[in-house]
């Protein structure tokens, strides 16, 4: 949600950006509805990870990794890291933890990425 591509929770603050644009035109302004606003909109209804399961297993996965969080700083299971996260928040559901039950019940080997490694001092985003 929005699912206006990769790095939306930086472009949607950066004005002039397409991300930006897009965000302004469907939301108003990131300073009054920001991206942890947009993050309670999050509903994962047609979500199936037994159906999507099943698919990966029948293809020959021997492991899976699950998205535990990506460069917008969301946590995906329930952290006590920071209340941003998809128990606390949004689809209020916890993502990794429902990943790792179902592959591990498929006997698939089980990684969680993380994508949320702070920059290199100087490093530009």
């Amino acid at each position: 949600m929005p699912e206006q591509g990769d790095w939306y929770a930086r472009g949607m603050y950066m004005e002039g950006h397409w991300q930006y644009n897009y965000h302004v035109k469907h939301f108003g302004s990131p300073s009054e509805y920001g991206y942890k606003d947009i993050c309670h909109n999050w509903v994962i209804d047609k979500w199936n990870p037994e159906e999507l399961m099943n698919l990966y297993v029948e293809m020959g996965a021997r492991y899976f990794m699950a998205m535990g969080v990506h460069h917008d700083n969301f946590d995906c299971w329930n952290s006590a890291y920071q209340p941003w996260n998809s128990v606390k928040v949004g689809p209020k559901v916890d993502i990794v933890g429902t990943w790792e039950k179902i592959a591990r019940q498929h006997g698939l080997r089980f990684g969680i990425g993380f994508h949320n490694s702070p920059p290199e001092p100087g490093a530009s985003l």
